[in-house]
């Protein structure tokens, strides 16, 4: 037994100990996101082969792809590590273990931004991204949609990059030949071939997909789906698996999507959605057995929103949308992958069938009219003008839809003006837009907006004070400028607070930090209820920002590029 006991004990140690470096120190792939259906399946996305092209070799196009995929880590803040056999035998204490979470990416600027996945970015307290050649940058996150799970992130680098032009997803075709390419298992630019099983394949949240049954696994996530000329046609996102691993089927988000989003992400800080404004039933036996609907190829039209762009255009109940543009419409998720790829104000064609003839409406789209209020969960719109009218007021958002326990309370109809004292504007509850300019003498001007916030509603102060302690400039010194609960920042001048800080010699950073703090200080507790931020520049042409919570962002504008950065914050909490 004296000679067992060390024996056995070098085993237990030697084994737990090689599975706890495996699983604390070493990167830990992020698995795609894992789909539940009846069916399984898994992203792909595939271009057409000319008959001059070969079926077999896909070289050009996996040595075009691989230099502008990369590999990205994330960094999180870990949990205490419990580990009862190191403290036994070594005295080890405990403490925060960080989790490094490793996906990919595709470079699509020479300049160096990368789109990915949000999963594979989120809550990240530090990224790094390797390029094919061993060369690590870290990298900042410029914007993310957690709808489509798309994101856009930033290095910096002196060399231009390889990269990949976006492809036009509507293109692609059942069964053509893509590539995807990723860093699955930390196995460094992999390539796997298949063909694209189906397009506008829906899951939740009405997401469109691209499925193709190229080899996709954890690490493969942000990856690229591209033809067999290099083109990029989609983001490697989702598996369907019982193992977490391939087992047939992966899904990417289509190119189109992709591309809207990183666009707007750059040019507005934020995702624009547009929407047609009506509600369809999916199901072809509903539509068989209770509408008795012959015609089941389409989208059927049960209602259609007040005020929406389709009801402007002229769409009613009972139409069969058949066609968006150039695009056939044989179900629900053809229609709302195409519509992800569009924006507010956006015109498109819509062929419907009403009465069993074919007819042409001119739709402009407009943003969501709809929002789902937090915690109670009902589902509200803008106020109209009539409803303005009527109950007369200006502010507020018409309750159209309650959860189930909600039902018998006749509280469809109803506005909501405000949640535990928080005024509610409208369902986007804009604030204060502000701009600082320079020219090349040297001269700062600025300009700032009113918003919904600054109405005058009780306890509230109004337009002009809002205004005039949200910009301040000061042509010796600088300007900043602010957004957010304005009866805050005009408790302490924030934007005259600013640019005298900088007066005293601090740089547009250290003084945007400064006011933020007391904000922060004079508020107390209740910040964490509110949000402010504040940019700033002086006469250098340096800038600087700052905010109370995460999700501020401010673009720079200058004679080269527009270029959009999420501010630094205080409630990292």
């Amino acid at each position: 037994m004296k000679k067992i006991f060390p024996i056995l004990a070098a085993a237990i140690i030697g084994g737990f100990s090689g599975n706890f470096i495996q699983n604390k120190f070493l990167p830990k792939e992020i698995a795609p996101l894992t789909i539940s259906n009846s069916a399984e399946f898994k992203p792909a996305n595939f271009n057409y082969l000319s008959t001059n092209e070969s079926l077999s070799d896909f070289s050009i196009a996996a040595e075009k792809t691989i230099h502008s995929v990369v590999h990205v880590k994330n960094l999180k803040e870990g949990n205490l590590v419990n580990n009862k056999a190191f403290e036994y035998f070594f005295g080890y204490q405990y403490k925060y273990a960080p989790q490094m979470g490793s996906g990919s990416g595709v470079i699509i600027s020479s300049d160096g931004y990368i789109v990915t996945n949000h999963h594979v970015i989120d809550k990240a307290s530090k990224l790094s991204v390797t390029l094919n050649n061993n060369s690590t940058y870290e990298a900042s996150v410029i914007g993310s949609d957690p709808l489509t799970d798309i994101a856009l992130v930033k290095i910096e680098t002196e060399e231009p990059l390889p990269y990949l032009s976006f492809g036009d997803s509507d293109m692609a075709k059942i069964g053509e030949w893509v590539l995807a390419v990723g860093n699955p298992f930390n196995l460094t630019s992999t390539v796997t071939a298949g063909i694209i099983s189906a397009k506008a394949r829906e899951f939740d949240k009405n997401q469109s997909f691209i499925q193709t049954d190229a080899a996709v696994n954890p690490g493969n996530s942000g990856g690229a789906l591209v033809n067999t000329n290099g083109d990029l046609i989609g983001i490697n996102t989702a598996i369907s698996s019982q193992t977490g691993s391939y087992i047939g089927y992966s899904f990417a988000v289509p190119s189109n999507t992709a591309r809207k989003v990183v666009q707007d992400i750059m040019e507005f800080g934020t995702v624009k959605k547009a929407v047609l404004g009506i509600s369809a039933i999916t199901s072809p036996e509903l539509l068989s057995s209770n509408y008795g609907v012959e015609d089941l190829e389409g989208v059927y039209i049960s209602g259609v929103e007040e005020g929406s762009s389709a009801k402007e255009a002229g769409l009613k109940e009972g139409d069969i949308i058949k066609q968006i543009d150039y695009l056939e419409i044989k179900k629900f998720s053809d229609l709302t992958g195409y519509l992800a790829s569009k924006r507010p104000q956006d015109a498109v064609v819509i062929k419907v069938s009403r009465n069993g003839k074919l007819s042409d409406f001119k739709v402009v789209l407009k943003e969501k009219q709809t929002a789902l209020l937090p915690i109670i969960g009902f589902t509200v719109k803008n106020l109209s003008p009539e409803d303005q009218k009527r109950f007369k007021i200006k502010n507020g958002v018409k309750i159209i839809g309650v959860p189930v326990a909600y039902e018998n309370y006749g509280l469809i109809g109803k506005v909501v003006v405000s949640i535990d004292d928080k005024p509610i504007i409208n369902i986007e509850n804009h604030d204060t837009i502000g701009m600082l300019a320079i020219d090349k003498k040297g001269d700062i001007a600025g300009g700032c907006t009113t918003s919904g916030l600054s109405y005058k509603m009780a306890g509230r102060v109004g337009d002009s004070a809002i205004i005039g302690s949200g910009l301040f400039i000061d042509n010796e010194v600088g300007g900043a400028t602010a957004t957010g609960m304005g009866e805050e920042v005009l408790k302490t001048v924030g934007s005259f607070l600013i640019v005298e800080l900088m007066r005293q010699g601090k740089t547009p950073q250290e003084a945007c930090e400064e006011a933020v703090q007391r904000v922060i200080k004079n508020a107390g507790d209740r910040y964490k209820d509110f949000q402010v931020g504040f940019i700033a520049l002086n006469k250098a042409g340096e800038i600087g920002s700052y905010c109370i919570h995460e999700w501020f962002n401010y673009q720079v504008h200058t004679a080269k590029e527009n270029k959009n950065y999420k501010s630094d914050y205080y409630n990292k909490a």
